[in-house]
């Protein structure tokens, strides 16, 4: 069975990740869905950025938790990635999810928190957020931070979840469905045949990270991965 394939941060190889232009680009590819990763502001806002820093991919610095939306909106997040994409902004997540009521992709959400500075809240405006636009049944939840993911269930078990991990952990199907969860998210490099099969005798799909050549995409269709997480949308024509 052909995988469904999530543009990881957007078609983030073809333009400036976790932007509009990288999600328009992602739909024009032919992907079945995006990935994301959602923060916080100073000002309870939800925005899409995958670093602490905002230094790496735009023209500022400092942490987004501790900006408002505003001075966010000040900083240009495209030129970083070539001059086409100059004056690029941050999107805000409801700004992502109004992007696909026109369309059928789907969308992993990936709240980006740690132990060291969780805010429950951040976890609470996404669920409701997701709820109010309508579309919870093309939404997938992942995080590194697994508390996050076992508060979004609390709110709303409906919504499925992955768990992001790095490492071979070991009985990865168990330690999902133990935690109520349907997916694990791996580093794809890190899965071997006994994680693969104890996924598959605990009912848990296989959606890796991330594939961006030949070698990761042949080795995760062999082991049957449900969902390839590349940035690439193109990955199984390439």
């Amino acid at each position: 069975m052909k995988p469904l394939i999530y543009a990881h941060r957007g078609a983030s190889a073809y333009a400036p990740e976790n932007t509009m232009a990288a999600f328009y680009e992602a739909e024009k590819r032919g992907a079945d869905g995006i990935e994301l990763d959602v923060q916080m502001t100073k000002d309870g806002v939800l925005v899409v950025l995958h670093d602490e820093d905002v230094a790496r991919t735009s023209n500022g610095r400092g942490l987004a938790r501790e900006m408002t939306l505003s001075q966010l909106r000040e900083l240009d997040f495209g030129s970083w990635f070539g001059p086409a994409w100059a004056g690029e902004k941050i999107p805000t997540l409801w700004q992502v999810l109004e992007f696909l009521q026109g369309n059928r992709l789907r969308l992993n959400i990936e709240l980006k928190t740690c132990s060291a500075w969780y805010d429950p809240e951040l976890t609470r405006r996404t669920v409701a957020m997701v709820q109010q636009s309508g579309l919870k049944d093309r939404v997938i939840f992942s995080s590194f931070e697994h508390r996050c993911l076992l508060d979004a269930k609390e709110m709303d078990p409906s919504i499925p979840a992955g768990l992001l991990y790095v490492g071979n952990l070991i009985g990865p199907g168990r330690y999902a469905r133990s935690l109520g969860m349907e997916y694990i998210h791996p580093c794809w490099d890190n899965l071997d045949e006994k994680g693969v099969a104890d996924c598959r005798e605990n009912g848990i799909e296989i959606h890796p990270w991330t594939i961006n050549d030949a070698v990761s995409r042949d080795a995760m269709l062999r082991v049957g991965a449900e969902h390839l997480i590349t940035n690439y949308p193109d990955i199984l024509e390439r």
